[in-house]
């Protein structure tokens, strides 16, 4: 698994979007230790927490620019990171295309309308 700063700053963009906490359990992280992160983060004012959400607050904002930057992250990089499991599930030579099998619900209606 990551460091603490890149398993935190991860952590932060879940909260921002509203993702699942889990996926930082799947790429290793121990739940006791997702526990705490987020109960530190909560008690430093930088994460907003309820009985079914974790959310980013305003200074939490401010939390997830700097992190990013003291970890070199720049552009869509700062706000988005790639789960290790997505990196490494799927292998492809440079000749080879991916193509993915679910469609996205959107793509589907917006094609549906074209069509009517």
């Amino acid at each position: 698994m990551k460091d603490d700063k890149e398993q935190t700053l991860l952590l932060l963009q879940i909260a921002k979007t509203n993702g699942n906490v889990m996926a930082l359990v799947r790429n290793g992280m121990e739940l006791s230790k997702l526990s705490r992160l987020i109960s530190t983060l909560s008690m430093q004012g930088i994460l907003s927490v309820g009985n079914d959400y974790v959310r980013l607050t305003s200074k939490g904002e401010i939390y997830l620019k700097s992190l990013a930057k003291s970890l070199g992250k720049k552009g869509l990089y700062a706000y988005f990171s790639v789960e290790d499991y997505y990196r490494n599930s799927i292998k492809l030579s440079l000749e080879d295309i991916y193509i993915p099998t679910k469609k996205n619900k959107k793509m589907k209606n917006k094609n549906e309308r074209k069509k009517q």
